[in-house]
């Protein structure tokens, strides 16, 4: 009757559980980036949101050897592929590898280049995040 009188206890998650969701979330990344490689795709597409997945490449750099953490910085910055308004279907970046007819070249560069100049500025942020994480971490490594 009262039950909203007690106190709320943090739920806690096993440090297993919190590892089979990590390695969900990155399996899944990974296999869309291999399926649709040189595409953008829509932000929804993504296993968790962006801030979500930077936490888990953070804690995955951290538990890594350099091979791992060279691979993880490579995810973090590809997140940028991943952009609000792209829509059900990936649209390819690289325009003049697909020949397409000069009007549907051009049709697709009008939505293509707003996606590219984003892209690049979140790139751009995400390259600096990473320079500021490693700082950050190097007397742990």
């Amino acid at each position: 009757m009262f039950g909203w009188l007690k106190k709320n206890k943090p739920r806690q998650v096993s440090a297993e559980k919190i590892a089979q969701e990590m390695t969900r979330i990155v399996h899944t990344y990974v296999a869309l980036l291999k399926e649709h490689p040189n595409h953008f795709m829509d932000v929804s597409w993504l296993p968790a949101d962006k801030q979500k997945m930077i936490e888990v490449f953070k804690i995955s750099w951290l538990a890594g050897n350099n091979e791992m953490r060279e691979e993880v910085e490579n995810w973090w910055c590809l997140l940028s592929r991943f952009q609000a308004g792209v829509g059900s279907t990936p649209i390819s970046y690289e325009i003049s590898k697909d020949n397409p007819a000069v009007k549907e070249w051009y049709k697709r560069q009008e939505r293509v280049e707003p996606l590219l100049n984003i892209a690049t500025a979140e790139n751009e942020i995400y390259e600096r995040e990473i320079e500021r994480f490693k700082v950050s971490n190097k007397m742990r490594h």
